[in-house]
């Protein structure tokens, strides 16, 4: 049975992960989509949770497993018209609102569905936060990278 690890809210949607035994976590969306925060290939309002398709099968390296294996989802953020997801192995995902460039793909397109923030790539991101129409990210080991 799946159960609710984490929850986040933006500014009139949320965000949910769910766990279920022997397979990767997955999250569900739901709320007002007009800015595709949603993350669903459009921009339909959905008022009961839905699965976001696009991460399910997302499939990339593990470091632990040292093999190409499906992600799940760690950990979600949600701003005020943009999401961000972490993966198991450190990647970030982001999609929505992109008004300022808070989803980081250098553009201030609307992205449609969550996509890989490819500035990102070479670091192994800890921990993902989102504000009304920014990003932030915690990423493992930078001091070592600036130095």
């Amino acid at each position: 049975e799946a159960k609710c690890v984490r929850i986040a809210c933006g500014h009139d949607f949320s965000a949910a992960i769910f766990a279920t035994p022997d397979k990767p976590n997955c999250l569900v969306t739901w709320g007002n989509g007009w800015r595709k925060q949603l993350g669903h290939k459009n921009d339909m309002h959905m008022s009961a949770p839905r699965i976001v398709s696009s991460l399910q099968g997302h499939k990339e390296w593990s470091d632990k497993a040292q093999r190409v294996q499906e992600m799940g989802v760690a950990e979600v953020a949600c701003g005020q018209e943009h999401a961000l997801a972490l993966l198991d192995n450190g990647s970030l995902l982001s999609w929505g609102g992109n008004r300022e460039g808070e989803v980081g793909n250098d553009s201030r397109r609307d992205v449609r569905t969550p996509q890989l923030v490819m500035p990102l790539q070479r670091y192994r991101i800890k921990a993902a936060f989102a504000g009304g129409r920014n990003s932030a990210v915690l990423i493992q080991g930078l001091t070592e990278h600036l130095q």
